[in-house]
């Protein structure tokens, strides 16, 4: 049977750490397919060609060869995106249908279920990029994930009951899996399935062994702090 890998909210940037590309180096081998389900990279702090043209361009054939399914999120939305998407996907969409099993499983970023703020104004994104507030963002975000882990994002328990709220009304056999909140969280009772993040030395991501959905938490060495 095959092996599945379901993350999101990368927000890949040109900010680049050479620990992550190594992360991802390993990760990629050991499935046989992969589903980015959102906030791959961040228009806020990028255009799509810095993206394409950063450092981690050294993944994309290791994505495009696991047919990788690409949906698109909040912070990387469709009309950011050109056909250079296809470097390191096969299909880009903004949500995902398969069957694994018995089970049909609905992919999408939850943005737009939860009615997310918007924050593509021209004047937000100017003044992030030209005050590079990367730096001092991800200066933060290590900082507490190094002390908090996953914990961190426990504050956002209340955004996956509310989109539980829509998954419970789902058939029998459907599932809901999105990202956005960054909470992995797996309640099938709820058909809700949550993909997590991956960044600043902390992981998390659902893996699909067998058509049986797996939450996996882990810490990678981010070299900073």
């Amino acid at each position: 049977m095959s092996k599945i890998l379901i993350i999101s909210d990368v927000h890949f940037t040109t900010y680049f750490n050479r620990k992550k590309l190594e992360f991802f180096k390993e990760l990629i081998p050991q499935f046989d397919q992969i589903i980015i389900n959102g906030d791959f990279w961040s228009y806020y702090s990028v255009t799509f060609d810095q993206f394409i043209n950063s450092r981690w361009k050294e993944l994309f054939p290791l994505f495009k060869a696991k047919n990788t399914i690409y949906i698109y999120g909040n912070h990387d939305q469709e009309r950011w995106i050109d056909e250079r998407a296809n470097l390191f996907s096969v299909k880009q969409v903004r949500e995902y249908r398969f069957r694994c099993g018995d089970k049909v499983y609905i992919v999408t970023h939850g943005d737009k279920i939860l009615g997310a703020p918007s924050f593509d104004s021209d004047r937000f994104t100017r003044v992030w990029r030209t005050l590079y507030m990367d730096a001092p963002h991800y200066a933060l975000e290590t900082l507490l994930l190094k002390i908090f882990g996953v914990r961190l994002y426990r504050i956002a328990r209340r955004l996956n009951k509310k989109i539980k709220k829509y998954s419970s009304l789902l058939g029998d056999n459907k599932y809901l899996i999105t990202g956005h909140t960054h909470l992995a969280e797996i309640d099938l009772k709820n058909h809700f399935i949550n993909t997590g993040f991956i960044h600043s030395g902390v992981a998390s991501y659902i893996v699909l062994q067998d058509c049986e959905p797996k939450v996996v938490n882990e810490r990678y060495d981010w070299g900073i702090l």
